[in-house]
C-alpha cells in the first residue's frame, strides 16, 4: 500500500481532492473520519467540475461493505437495542435504572468487538470480573453469555450494531469492494477490527493520513504501508494565547477579533459556551455563521417541562399532588404564555396567587387549585386537561409518547416559543425520540407510572440538539470532534483549561483501566492523546489561533497550551517566547454601593403571611438581598447535583431506618445491615442521577461514609421516635407573633433524653460556647456569634410541639440536645439550650434578626456577613457585589 505523511500545516481535505483527481471516479471511493469531513471533501471536489467519486465517512463506507457482502441488517434504534440488552442481561429492578447501565454495557460490547476479543478473551474477563465490586461484579459475571444472547436476539430481528459488522467484516477471508481505487484518509487511530479489514479488501489501495512526529496512535496503520511519501514541511502558526476571568470574558474577546479577520473557525471543546458566543460573540456580526455542534436537549427549557410534569404525576397519591412540581409548571413560560385560554394572563395568576398565598403548603388537590381561582376555572380546566387529566391513566410508553406528542405540539401551535430556534431545534429532537420510542418493542409494555416517567427521562438526556448548516459560511461554530480532517486558517478556541481539554472521565465503573490494560482496549491515556493530537493538528494546521482560557478560582490553563509554550520557547530560544494576554472587561455590573430594595406595600403585605423555616432566616442572617431575592422574589437557586446528593442521602437514611428500625422502636445493631441499606442508596442513587465517573466515585464514598455512620447508630442505640418529622411553632415578637415550620432528620430518645439529628453531607455551624451578649448588637455581629439558628429552633419547635413521646418524661429545655450529624467527617457538633442565660441569648437575637426581616423601615441590602458568602451566590450577577 501507499502512503503519504502529511504535515498539519498541509490541508488534508485539498491534498485528498486533488489525489483523487488521478483516478477515474467511477472507479474511486474517497474515505474520511466523518461525514463532516466528507461534506467539506464534496464541497472541495465540487470545484472540479467533474464526475465525483464516491464519498463516505469511515463507519458508513464499512456499514455499505458490510450490506454488500453480506445479508442485509438493519441498525436498531437506541431505546430497542437498549430494551434488547435488558431483556437479555436479567436480573436488573427496573428498565429505567438499567438504562445508564445499559449505556456503558453496549459501549463495552462495541471495543470488544472492534478489538477482536474472543470468547476465551471474555471468560478471562469473567473471572476478573470476581473482584469488582457491586453492580460492575453483576455486570461481568456471566458477559459471554449475556454478549451471546443478546446478539442472537438482535440477529434473529434483523438487526445489526456497529461493533459486530466491524468485527463480521474483519473476520472474513475476503470482502467485495465495488471500487478499483480505495483512498482512505486522515485516520489518527485504528483498532484491530480496522487493522484486518484494510489488509482484506481486495482493491488497489492508496492510504492518505496525517501526522507530525512520531504519533504512536498510527502504529498500527503504518504496519500496512509499504512506501511512505512525505508531504508538507513544519510550518509555526501565530499563537495568541488569552487569560480571562470568566467565559463571558472570552466571548466579548473572541466578537473583538471576529470583526477583524473574515474566515474563522470558533471552537467550543465545552458546550455550555455556545449561549455566551451567541450572545457576545455573535450578536452584531454581519458576515453570515453556521454552528455544526450539538446542544445538549437535557439544558432546554421543552426536556424541562416534560421532566416538571413527570415530578407532578409522580407526586399523585390519594387524590392529592405535591404543591412545588405543580407551582413549577404553572410557572413554565411554555406553560403560561400557551395562547389557548379566555383570559391570557389566566395561567400568569394562578402561578401569582398560588406563590403568595399557599407558602407552607405541601399537598394540593385539583379543588384546592379551583377553590382559589373560581373567575378563572375555565382556563384552569383548559390547563388542567393538557397537562394532568390527560396523562393520568397512562400505563405503556406508546401511550404516554402520544400524549406528549399532543402536549409538545399545542406548543408549537399555540404559543410564542414556537419562534425560538432552540425550541424547533428540541420539538424535533423529542419528537424522534417519541416516535423511537413507539416503535420499539417495549412500546405496549405496562410500566408503573413513576417507572414510565424516568424511561422517557433516559432517552431525552443523551440527546444533542443538532445545529446544522452550510460548511460555506465565513464563520463556523464547531465542537473540537467536529474539526477532524478539517483545516482553517484562522482559529479561535475556547476554555483550553485543565479538565476541558483534555475532558476525560478516568473513572469507568464497568470497564475499569486495570482490565482495559490486560486485555489491550484503549485506556484513558489513549484518548488524553488523541485530544491532543486533534487539538495540535488544529493549531497547528492554522497560520493563526487565538487560544483563550478561563483563569479564575482552581481553573487554569490546559497542559496542551504548556507544551506549545515550551515547543516555542525551545525554537527560538527565549523565555516568554509566547506571551499570553489577560483580556480586561469592565465590569459594567459591579456596584460600588450596596443594592438596596425598600419594602413597599405588596412585599410587607406578604412578610406578613411568610412562613419562616430555620434555613430561610439563616438565609437572611447571611446576607439580607440574597434572602429577598429567594423567598420574595422566588428566583430559586439553580438546581445543581451536589446539593441533590446530600436529598438523596438523606431520603436513603429516612426510608431505611423507618423500614429496619421502626418509629418508635428500640435502635439495636443487628437490626441495621447495610448491604440492604447500600442497595437502596444506590437504587435511588441512579434514580436520581444521570451515570458518570464522577457520581460513581461520590456514590463510593457516601457508601463508606454511611457505612461508618450506620455502625454508629447502631452502637449509640436508644429509640427511634421519628424521621424526617415535621415540626411548627409561633415565635413571640411584643404583639405579633410569626409562623415557623421546619423538618427534623432524626429524633432519638436516649438514656439522658432527648436528641434531635441533623444530617449533613456539607458544612454547618451551632452558636459559639460562651456567647456574650454585649456583642450581639446587630445582624453581622448576631452572625459572627450565633452563626446559625438552625438547632437552637429545632430544639424550641420540638420542645414546644404539645407532644409526650416518653410519658413520665415530656421533651423540655432541661432533657433535648440537638446535633449536626457530619456524614464526610467524623467531628459532629451539637448544643443544648439547658442553661437559660445561653438560651435567652440566642432568642433574643433571633428576636432582632426577625423583627428586622418584618419591620417597613428596614430595606432588603446586598450586605453579606462575610465577603466568602458573596463567592459561592448564585445572585451575585443580579446583586453586582462581587
Amino acid at each position: 500500500m501507499k502512503g503519504f505523511v502529511l504535515s498539519f500545516s498541509e490541508d488534508l481535505i485539498k491534498f485528498t481532492a486533488a489525489r483523487s483527481a488521478k483516478y477515474p471516479p467511477e472507479e474511486t471511493a474517497v474515505i474520511l473520519p466523518t461525514r463532516r469531513a466528507a461534506l467539506y471533501l464534496r464541497e472541495e471536489l465540487k470545484k472540479s467540475n467533474r464526475l465525483l467519486p464516491a464519498v463516505f465517512s469511515w463507519d458508513d463506507f464499512l456499514y455499505r461493505i458490510y450490506l454488500l457482502n453480506f445479508p442485509p441488517a438493519s441498525i436498531p434504534s437506541r431505546p430497542q437495542l437498549l430494551w434488547t440488552l435488558y431483556k437479555t442481561s436479567g436480573g436488573w429492578d427496573s428498565f429505567s435504572k438499567f438504562i445508564p447501565w445499559g449505556e456503558r454495557i453496549l459501549g463495552a460490547f462495541e471495543e470488544m468487538d472492534i478489538f477482536l476479543l474472543g470468547k476465551g478473551e471474555l471468560r478471562n474477563i469473567e473471572e476478573l470480573g470476581k473482584f469488582e465490586e457491586g453492580i460492575a461484579r453483576r455486570i461481568w459475571e456471566n458477559i459471554s453469555t449475556h454478549k451471546e444472547s443478546f446478539e442472537r436476539e438482535l440477529s434473529g430481528k434483523g438487526f445489526i450494531t456497529r461493533g459486530m459488522y466491524y468485527k463480521k467484516l474483519a473476520l472474513a477471508d475476503s470482502i467485495v469492494v465495488p471500487w478499483k481505487v480505495v483512498i482512505i484518509s486522515g485516520l489518527s487511530f485504528i483498532s484491530k477490527a480496522e487493522s484486518e479489514i484494510i489488509e482484506t479488501i481486495e482493491a488497489e489501495k492508496e492510504i492518505i493520513f496525517q501526522r507530525e512526529g512520531d504519533w504512536e496512535g498510527l502504529s498500527e496503520l503504518e504496519r500496512l504501508i509499504d512506501k511512505k511519501e512525505f508531504v508538507g514541511g513544519k510550518k509555526s502558526p501565530k499563537i495568541h494565547i488569552y487569560s480571562s476571568s470568566s467565559v463571558h470574558g472570552e466571548a466579548v474577546k473572541a466578537g473583538e477579533i471576529l470583526k477583524k479577520v473574515e474566515e474563522v473557525a470558533l471552537i467550543l471543546p465545552d458546550n455550555a459556551s455556545l449561549f455566551p458566543v451567541l450572545q457576545f460573540s455573535l450578536h452584531g456580526v454581519e458576515k453570515e455563521f453556521n454552528i455544526s455542534m450539538g446542544y445538549p436537549l437535557e439544558k432546554t427549557p421543552l426536556f424541562r417541562l416534560i421532566e416538571i410534569i413527570g415530578e407532578l404525576h409522580q407526586s399523585f397519591t390519594d387524590g392529592s399532588f405535591s404543591f412545588f412540581p405543580y407551582l413549577k409548571l404553572v410557572s413554565h413560560p411554555y406553560v403560561k404564555n400557551l395562547q389557548i385560554y379566555t383570559n391570557k394572563d389566566a395561567i400568569r395568576k394562578l402561578a401569582s396567587i398560588l406563590k403568595n398565598k399557599l407558602r407552607g403548603v405541601f399537598r394540593l388537590t385539583l379543588d384546592n387549585v379551583r377553590e382559589l381561582v373560581p373567575e378563572l376555572n375555565e382556563d384552569v380546566e383548559k390547563f388542567h386537561e393538557i397537562f394532568i387529566n390527560s396523562l393520568m391513566d397512562v400505563k405503556t410508553p406508546g401511550q404516554l409518547a402520544g400524549k406528549l406528542r399532543v402536549i409538545i405540539e399545542q406548543i408549537k401551535d399555540f404559543s410564542p416559543a414556537s419562534n425560538n430556534r432552540i425550541f424547533k431545534l428540541s420539538y424535533y429532537a423529542i419528537l424522534q425520540s417519541i416516535e423511537e420510542i413507539e416503535k420499539a418493542e417495549f412500546s405496549n409494555f405496562q410500566f408503573p407510572g413513576d417507572e414510565l416517567f424516568m424511561i422517557f427521562s433516559q432517552f431525552f438526556k443523551p440527546q444533542r440538539l443538532p445545529f446544522t448548516g452550510t460548511p460555506l459560511a465565513p464563520i463556523q461554530v464547531l465542537g473540537l470532534l467536529e474539526t477532524r480532517s478539517l483545516n482553517f486558517k484562522r482559529v479561535i478556541m475556547f476554555d483550553v483549561n485543565e479538565g476541558v481539554l483534555p475532558s476525560i472521565d478516568t473513572v469507568d465503573p464497568v470497564f475499569p483501566q486495570w482490565m482495559r490494560r490486560a486485555f489491550g482496549l484503549p485506556s484513558y491515556k489513549r484518548k488524553e492523546e488523541l485530544f491532543k493530537y486533534n487539538f495540535l493538528r488544529l493549531v497547528k494546521g492554522a497560520e493563526e489561533a487565538h487560544l483563550l482560557y478561563v483563569k479564575a478560582g482552581d481553573k487554569r490553563k490546559s497542559r496542551f497550551i504548556e507544551e506549545l509554550i515550551w515547543e516555542r520557547e525551545k525554537e527560538e530560544g527565549q523565555i516568554d517566547a509566547l506571551k499570553e494576554t489577560t483580556i480586561e472587561i469592565p465590569m459594567l455590573f459591579r456596584r460600588r454601593k450596596q443594592l438596596e430594595v425598600k419594602k413597599d406595600s405588596r412585599v410587607v403585605e406578604q412578610i406578613k403571611y411568610f412562613i419562616f423555616s430555620p434555613s430561610s432566616i439563616d438565609e437572611y442572617l447571611r446576607c439580607p438581598m440574597k434572602f429577598y431575592l429567594n423567598h420574595i422574589l422566588n428566583l430559586k437557586e439553580p438546581d445543581k447535583e451536589e446539593f441533590r446528593r446530600g436529598s438523596v442521602i438523606h431520603m436513603a437514611l429516612e426510608k431505611y431506618l423507618r423500614m429496619a428500625v421502626g418509629e418508635g422502636e428500640e435502635i439495636k445493631a443487628e437490626k441495621l445491615n447495610y448491604k440492604d441499606f447500600e442497595a437502596l442508596l444506590e437504587k435511588l442513587w441512579w434514580e436520581n442521577f444521570r451515570f458518570s465517573g464522577k457520581n460513581s466515585l461520590v456514590l463510593k464514598i457516601a457508601k463508606l461514609k454511611t457505612e461508618e455512620l450506620l455502625k454508629k447508630i447502631g452502637k449509640e442505640g436508644g429509640i427511634l421516635l421519628g424521621v424526617e418529622m415535621e415540626v411548627a411553632g409561633e415565635f413571640s415578637l411584643g404583639n405579633r407573633r410569626v409562623s415557623i415550620k421546619g423538618k427534623l432528620d432524626r429524633v432519638d430518645y436516649r438514656d439522658d433524653g432527648y436528641l434531635i439529628i441533623d444530617y449533613k453531607t456539607g458544612a454547618g455551624d451551632v452558636p459559639v460556647k460562651n456567647l456574650d451578649s454585649t456583642n450581639l448588637g446587630d445582624r453581622k455581629a448576631i452572625a459572627r456569634g450565633i452563626k446559625s439558628f438552625q438547632l437552637p429552633l429545632y430544639i424550641y419547635m420540638f420542645v414546644n410541639s404539645n407532644k409526650t413521646f416518653i410519658p413520665d418524661n415530656p421533651p423540655g429545655y432541661h432533657n433535648t440536645k440537638a446535633k449536626l450529624s457530619f456524614i464526610m467527617e467524623k467531628n459532629d457538633k451539637d448544643i443544648s439550650l439547658e442553661d437559660e442565660i445561653k438560651r435567652e441569648i440566642i432568642f433574643n437575637s433571633l428576636r432582632k434578626v426577625l423583627e428586622e426581616i418584618i419591620s417597613p423601615e428596614v430595606p432588603f441590602v446586598s450586605d453579606p456577613a462575610k465577603p466568602d458568602y458573596c463567592r459561592f451566590c448564585p445572585f451575585k450577577a443580579i446583586c453586582g457585589i462581587q
